[in-house]
């Protein structure tokens, strides 16, 4: 471990992250805490720049409209209490600024969001990062095949991991398959991804260009990558990542980073829970259809034959979402 590494690690431990920084995922891959710029505070002071204001607190004060005095809730500030040309005109907020974090997260002004920002290291097979790199608000730097000879180092997925088909949807796993289907397959992968690995380093031993000689390895291969984000575009991709349409390996790569966005940024992670991730959003044919069961009526489709507009989509997008 070098000395960079060591230093990061010290402060993991510091800040109190899950894994003391590193959290295993998948068979053999991991998501490393490397650094951060930038609290829940931060969002604040951003946001507040516009009025020449900055972060408070996160308990209840109250401010001085004319003279931008501040103090508890509960007491007058000191410096109210000796002369003073002010007569001070109060403004209670009650809950502190987290009333204007949670405004600007549910409100979508999120450019305060992107002033924290958030670096980790990476170890996942090649199609994890194949679906990462579609965030391409990020930054990365990644281990390179034409620089350096690839490790013998495959993901391999858990038994219970390789399923059928999925009956509707088309890019997702269905149900549990029969042990010997599972049993060969993993059989079958594993040879496969050695037998690759075998003729990239013998075409590296005959003098083939590294470049050139790596074409054949799978995507199943592990590779490493340094990404940074900042926290509005690491929400937007938990949102779609760690979401249980997305592909199981990517699932459970993007809880470790959500476990570091949560210790990290407690309080705007709490609203990514509150108003994303476990938040159902209505079309406006769903809202027609809410706003008809409320009342008691029957509800008529907007356009019948349209999907998002059929009776019963309601329930089931909270069914789903839910279950």
């Amino acid at each position: 471990m070098s000395d960079y590494e060591t230093q990061q690690v010290i402060r993991g431990k510091r800040i109190g992250l899950p894994g003391d920084g590193y959290i295993p995922v998948l068979n053999n891959g991991f998501v490393k805490y490397l650094d951060h710029m930038g609290g829940d505070e931060d969002v604040i002071e951003a946001a507040r720049t516009s009025t020449g204001r900055g972060f408070v607190s996160w308990e209840p004060y109250q401010r001085c409209e004319k003279c931008e005095l501040t103090g508890s809730l509960s007491s007058v500030p000191v410096a109210s209490l000796h002369a003073s040309p002010c007569d001070h005109q109060w403004k209670a907020f009650p809950r502190g600024d987290n009333g204007l974090l949670e405004y600007l997260y549910v409100n979508r002004h999120m450019t305060p969001f992107e002033m924290c920002v958030g670096k980790f290291l990476v170890k996942a097979p090649i199609i994890f990062f194949r679906q990462l790199h579609r965030h391409r608000a990020a930054s990365y730097n990644e281990m390179s095949g034409r620089y350096m000879q690839l490790p013998d180092d495959f993901y391999m997925p858990r038994p219970e991991d390789v399923k059928g088909k999925h009956a509707t949807n088309k890019q997702g796993s269905g149900e549990k398959l029969e042990d010997w289907v599972v049993k060969t397959f993993l059989e079958d992968m594993s040879w496969g991804q050695q037998e690759a690995y075998s003729d990239y380093k013998q075409a590296l031993d005959k003098g083939v260009a590294p470049e050139l000689a790596r074409m054949n390895l799978p995507v199943s291969i592990n590779s490493v990558c340094v990404v940074q984000m900042n926290l509005r575009m690491l929400l937007h991709m938990l949102g779609l990542r760690d979401d249980g349409h997305a592909q199981g390996l990517t699932q459970e790569v993007a809880q470790a980073f959500a476990q570091f966005a949560k210790a990290i940024w407690p309080r705007t992670y709490a609203l990514y829970e509150e108003h994303t991730k476990y938040a159902v959003t209505l079309s406006r044919s769903e809202a027609e259809e809410m706003k008809a069961l409320l009342k008691g009526d029957k509800y008529m489709p907007r356009e019948p034959g349209w999907k998002l507009g059929d009776a019963g989509m309601l329930s089931e997008k909270f069914l789903g979402k839910f279950k």
